[in-house]
C-alpha cells in the first residue's frame, strides 16, 4: 500500500469514526451545513537550485546552457520582454508567490444539537484543483552603446542596444485534497457572523509536469529625464520543454477566518442560503518526488455559499 493510500485510509477511518459517534450522541441529523466555494491557494517559492530543476528536466537542452552567466532569482518570471505594456517603460520584473485555483465542497456539523448551543462547528471537505508550487527564473541583459541624439531643448538622449535572455521554470500539479477543520461562529443564527478556527489538510499531487521556457529578445532602449522607453522589440529565439513527473502528496495545518452573510430573513430559502468569504493562511507540506518534501507558506482565499439544512 502506497503512502498517498495510507493517509487517505487513515483519514477516512477518523472520519467516519467521528460520524458514527456523533450520531449516537446526537437527536438530529448529523450534519447540518454544505458550503460549496471556489478560490485560490498560494505557496511562497523556495529557492529551488538549478540541481534540482537537472533532477526534475534531465533531458533539458535549456539547462545546459553556462547558467552562471545569468542572473537567479527565487519564483516567476515574464517569459518575455519584462516591460509594461501600457506605457512601454522597461522594469524587469519577478514574483517569489505563485499558485492556483482550488475548488472545494464540505459538509458541517455542530457539536451541539440545535437546541443547545450552536457556535462551534466541525466541517469535512473535499477539493481539487491545479497548482503551480516550485520555479525559478533566470535573465541575463547585455547592454552596448547605439547612439546618441540631442533633443529639442538642448538635453542629450542615449540610446542603448539591449539583448535580453530569460529562462522560466515552473512545477505545476493537480491536487486532490480532504481538509477537516472546527469552526467557532460569533453569531450563527444573525445574518451576519464571523467564523475562525483550526483546521488540517491532507491529499495527493498528480499529473505532475515540469515547464521550461526560453526567450532571447533583442531591443533599443532610450534615456531620457530618468525614464528609460523601449523601441524595435524583436524577439530572436524562443524554445520551450514539458516532462512529466512522479505523483507525491500533500499536507499542512491552516487557520480558517471568515465572515457569512444570510441571504434573507423571512423567505426559507433565502434564510437557509448564506455567501461567505474565507481566508487560510498556513503552512503546507509538498512532496516532489525526484527532489524533497518542501515546507511552504500558504495563503489560500475561498468565496462561495454556505446552505443550512
Amino acid at each position: 500500500m502506497s503512502t498517498i493510500q495510507k493517509i487517505s485510509f487513515t483519514l477516512y477511518f477518523i472520519i467516519c469514526s467521528f460520524l458514527v459517534s456523533a450520531q449516537e450522541q446526537l437527536s438530529r441529523p448529523v450534519y447540518h451545513e454544505m458550503y460549496l466555494s471556489s478560490g485560490g491557494v498560494g505557496y511562497q517559492a523556495p529557492a529551488l537550485l538549478t540541481s534540482d530543476l537537472k533532477s526534475l528536466a534531465p533531458q533539458s537542452q535549456i539547462l545546459n546552457r553556462d547558467l552562471s552567466l545569468f542572473n537567479r532569482q527565487i519564483g516567476f518570471g515574464y517569459n518575455s520582454l519584462p516591460s509594461s505594456i501600457n506605457n512601454n517603460t522597461y522594469a524587469p520584473f519577478n514574483s517569489s508567490f505563485a499558485g492556483g485555483v482550488i475548488f472545494e465542497a464540505a459538509l458541517g456539523t455542530y457539536a451541539f444539537s440545535k437546541n443547545e448551543k450552536r457556535n462551534i462547528q466541525m466541517r469535512f471537505g473535499i477539493g481539487y484543483g491545479s497548482t503551480a508550487s516550485l520555479g525559478t527564473f533566470w535573465s541575463r541583459e547585455q547592454v552596448t552603446p547605439y547612439d546618441t541624439f540631442i533633443a529639442g531643448n538642448g538635453s542629450q538622449i542615449t540610446a542603448d542596444s539591449v539583448n535580453y535572455e530569460s529562462i522560466n521554470a515552473t512545477y505545476s500539479s493537480n491536487q486532490l485534497r480532504v481538509n477537516a477543520d472546527i469552526l467557532y461562529h460569533t453569531n450563527p443564527d444573525r445574518r451576519f457572523s464571523l467564523f475562525f478556527g483550526a483546521g488540517i489538510v491532507m491529499g495527493a499531487t498528480f499529473n505532475n509536469q515540469t515547464q521550461i521556457f526560453y526567450i532571447n529578445q533583442s531591443f533599443i532602449t532610450t534615456e531620457y529625464e530618468n525614464t528609460t522607453t523601449v523601441f524595435s522589440q524583436s524577439t530572436q529565439e524562443t524554445k520551450s520543454e514539458l516532462y512529466n513527473n512522479g505523483s507525491g502528496w500533500l499536507a499542512g495545518g491552516y487557520i480558517p477566518i471568515g465572515l457569512s452573510y444570510r441571504l434573507g430573513k423571512t423567505t426559507p430559502l433565502l434564510n437557509q442560503t448564506a455567501v461567505f468569504v474565507e481566508f487560510r493562511p498556513g503552512l503546507t507540506a509538498i512532496n516532489v518526488p525526484e527532489i524533497a518534501t518542501y515546507i511552504l507558506p500558504t495563503f489560500h482565499s475561498n468565496l462561495g455559499i454556505r446552505i443550512r439544512f
